[in-house]
C-alpha cells in the first residue's frame, strides 16, 4: 500500500516522463538508423524506473527493467532492430501507463498482474519465463509430513509405485484434454496421494502430498489450465520416476521451484477442500487478495480496450440494428411502398462485417445466413412468403440480445455466443431421445460409482462395518446393465468383477481384507470414473483408463478378458 500511496504525487511526473519515452520509441521505429531517438526513450525508462524503485512498486519496476535492457538491445540500423522487438516495447510502455492508472483507480498494487507482459519482453530478450511464483512468498523449509507407518519397505513397493505412474500418466493424458480435464485431475490427485503414503521415508514424499493438495484444489474450484501449469505436472511426472528407479538406494530431494509453484497455484485455489487447507495451515499460508478469477479479469480490464470503447461500439451497431428492425417492421405491416430490399441487404451485410470483426463470429454467421433470403426479395420485389421474414426478423432479435451483451465487453458476448450458436435444422426425435438416455445412463454410472467409492471409504472409517456395503454388489451390476445398453461391454464387464470382489472377498468372508487390496479396488472405481467422465470430449477414447482397472483386478485375482 506504501506504493499505491506514494504513486500520487509523483503521478503527473511519470506520466510526461512516460508519455515521452513513447514518442521517442515511434521516432525511432520511422528512423531506426538514428540513435538519438532510442537513447531518449532508454533515458526516459532509466528515469522512470528510479521513481518506481523509489516507490517500491515491484511489478512495475521489474517490468521497466526489462524493457530497459530490451532496449539496450538494439543497435541502430542493424538487425537487433525487428518489428517484433519494437512492438514488445510499444506494448510495454502501454501496459505499464495502464497498470499504473490501475494501481491509482483501484488502490491495490497486484504486481502479478504484470508477470505476462515480463515474461513477454524477456522472450523478445531471449530469456527464460519467471514462474508463476515470481511474487509469492513462503517458507519450504517445512518438516515433511509422516504418512503413517509402511507394510513394506520402499524398494518392495516398486510394482505399486509403476501403476501410481501408469495412474498419473493417464490422468495427465486427460489433463491435457481442452474440454474436460478434470476428470484427469482427479486421477492424477489420488495417484499423488497414494505416492505420498508409500514414500514416506523419502524427503520427496513432501512434494507428493503438496502436489496432491494441489490437484484437488484445481478440480475442486475448476482453475485454468494454462499451458505452463499442464507443463509443470508432467514434469511431477519426472518425479515419480525417479522414485522409481532409485527406490531404496538414496534419498531423493525436493525441487523447491516445482514445490514453491504448487503452493502458490494452491493458494491462488482458494479451495476449501480439506487436504488444501491442512497444506495451507502446515505451510502458514495466508489468504491471498485475489484468486485466479479475479486475477485474470484484472489483467482482462489491465491489459484490453476501456469498457468505453464496447460501449460505443455497442451502441453504434444497435443503431444499424434498429434501421434494419424498423425496415421489417413495416414489411410485416405491408406499410411500406416500394420497399429498398437494396439498401436492407447492405445494412446486413455491413452488420455482418462489423461483428465478424469484433469476435462475434456466431452472430455475424447467423446474419450471413440470411443474405440470400434478402438477395431473393430484392430480384423479385417483394417477400416471398411469411416464414422467411419471420426467418430473418429470428435472427436480427437473436444478433440485438449479442450486441447488448458487447456493452459488457468482448469476453462475456463471445460466451454467451459459443452457448448460443444457431444452426438450424431438424435432428430425428429417435435420435435425440437415444442422445438424451445414452446422457442420463452415463451420469447415472459416474453418481453410482461415485456414492460407490464413499461407501468403502465409510467401511473402512467405520472399522470394517459391512452394513455399508451391503447394497453395493447390486448397485454396481445395476451399473453395469446400464452400461451394456450403452455398448460399454469392457466396462460393464469390470463393474460385475467388483460386484463380485464385494460379495466374495468382504461380505462372505469373515477375515478383514488388507489396505493394500482395499487401496488396489479403489483404484479400479477411479479409473472407471475417469473413464466414464470422459467419454463424452470429442475426439478422445480413455481406454488406458480401462486397461489400468484391468490390471488392478488382476492383481486381486480377477481376469477381465479383453
Amino acid at each position: 500500500m506504501a506504493g499505491v500511496n506514494a504513486l500520487h504525487p509523483l503521478r503527473d511526473e511519470l506520466d510526461a516522463t512516460l508519455q515521452h519515452a513513447v514518442q521517442s520509441l515511434e521516432h525511432f521505429a520511422e528512423a531506426p538508423d538514428q540513435g538519438a531517438s532510442l537513447q531518449a526513450c532508454i533515458d526516459d525508462l532509466q528515469q522512470i524506473g528510479g521513481i518506481l524503485t523509489l516507490i517500491e512498486l515491484n511489478g512495475a519496476e521489474l517490468l521497466v527493467i526489462e524493457l530497459t535492457e530490451l532496449a539496450l538491445a538494439l543497435t541502430p540500423g542493424s538487425m537487433t532492430v525487428t518489428d517484433d522487438r519494437l512492438d514488445c516495447l510499444g506494448r510495454g510502455l502501454f501496459i505499464l501507463e495502464r497498470y499504473l492508472n490501475y494501481v491509482v483507480t483501484q488502490r491495490d498494487e497486484l504486481p502479478e498482474l504484470l508477470l505476462p507482459e515480463i515474461n513477454r519482453v524477456r522472450k523478445a530478450r531471449g530469456e527464460a519465463a519467471l514462474p508463476e511464483s515470481w511474487f509469492f512468498s513462503v517458507r519450504l523449509d517445512v518438516k515433511p509430513e509422516a504418512s503413517g507407518p509402511l507394510v513394506k519397505p520402499l524398494e518392495s513397493n516398486k510394482s505399486p509405485i509403476r501403476r501410481l505412474r501408469q495412474v498419473y500418466q493417464v490422468g495427465l493424458l486427460g489433463m491435457m484434454s481442452q474440454e474436460k480435464p478434470y476428470a484427469g485431475v482427479k486421477l492424477m490427485q489420488r495417484s499423488m496421494l497414494h505416492l505420498h503414503r508409500l514414500s514416506q521415508k523419502e524427503a520427496i514424499t513432501e512434494l507428493f502430498l503438496v502436489a496432491a493438495a494441489c490437484l484437488e484444489a484445481i478440480a475442486d474450484v475448476e482453475m485454468a489450465l494454462t499451458p505452463n501449469r499442464r507443463i509443470l505436472f508432467s514434469r511431477l511426472d519426472q518425479q515419480i520416476r525417479r522414485l522409481q528407479l532409485h527406490a531404496g538406494q538414496q534419498v531423493l530431494d525436493i525441487p523447491r521451484l516445482h514445490q514453491k509453484e504448487l503452493l502458490y497455484l494452491l493458494a491462488l485455489a482458494d479451495s476449501g477442500s480439506e487436504l488444501a487447507q491442512g497444506v495451507r495451515h502446515r505451510y502458514k499460508i495466508t489468504t491471498l487478495p485475489f484468486n485466479d478469477i479475479s486475477l485474470g479479469n484484472a489483467r482482462q480490464v489491465m491489459s484490453g480496450p476501456d469498457n468505453g470503447v464496447f460501449q460505443s461500439l455497442s451502441e453504434a451497431l444497435g443503431e444499424e440494428l434498429a434501421t434494419v428492425k424498423d425496415t421489417l417492421d413495416l414489411l410485416e405491416r405491408g406499410a411500406g411502398q416500394d420497399p429498398d430490399f437494396g439498401e436492407l441487404q447492405n445494412h446486413i451485410a455491413r452488420l455482418g462485417k462489423t461483428l465478424s470483426m469484433t469476435g462475434l463470429h456466431s452472430a455475424a454467421n447467423t446474419l450471413q445466413r440470411q443474405q440470400p433470403l434478402v438477395r431473393q426479395w430484392h430480384d423479385a420485389g417483394a417477400v416471398s412468403t411469411p416464414e422467411e421474414l419471420d426467418s430473418v426478423a429470428e435472427a436480427v432479435l437473436y444478433v440485438e440480445t449479442m450486441v447488448s451483451a458487447l456493452s459488457a465487453g468482448p469476453c462475456r458476448a463471445s460466451v454467451e455466443t459459443e452457448g448460443a450458436d444457431k444452426s438450424r435444422g431438424e435432428s430425428h426425435v429417435t435420435e435425440r431421445l437415444l442422445q438424451e438416455a445414452s446422457g442420463v445412463v452415463q451420469s447415472e454410472a459416474v453418481a453410482g460409482i461415485t456414492l460407490a467409492k464413499r461407501a468403502v471409504t465409510a467401511y473402512l472409517e467405520s472399522d470394517y462395518d459391512k452394513i455399508h456395503l451391503e447394497s453395493l454388489p447390486r448397485s454396481l451390476s445395476a451399473i453395469a446393465g446400464g452400461l451394456y445398453f450403452l455398448g460399454e461391454d469392457r466396462c460393464s464387464d469390470i463393474l460385475q468383477y467388483c460386484s463380485r470382489f464385494i460379495r466374495e472377498h468382504i461380505m462372505e468372508q469373515e477375515s478383514i481384507p488388507s489396505d493394500r487390496v482395499m487401496e488396489v479396488f479403489a483404484d479400479v472405481l477411479s479409473s472407471l470414473e475417469f473413464y466414464l467422465e470422459s467419454l463424452d470430449v470429442p475426439a478422445t477414447t480413455p481406454v488406458d483408463a480401462l486397461k489400468l482397472a484391468e490390471n488392478a483386478l488382476d492383481e486381486l485375482g480377477y481376469h477381465v478378458a479383453a
